[in-house]
């Protein structure tokens, strides 16, 4: 159970980086999200 907690935590840092780096001023959540999608 470890392990799969860990690996959502990675996951989430790692998309949440992701989102920073492709942020725009412009871009609203709802955007951001359907790009993730």
């Amino acid at each position: 159970m470890a392990k799969y907690k860990l690996l959502l935590m990675l996951l989430l840092v790692s998309s949440s980086l992701f989102v920073a780096g492709c942020i725009d001023e412009d871009l609203s959540a709802e955007q951001i999200a359907e790009k993730m999608q």
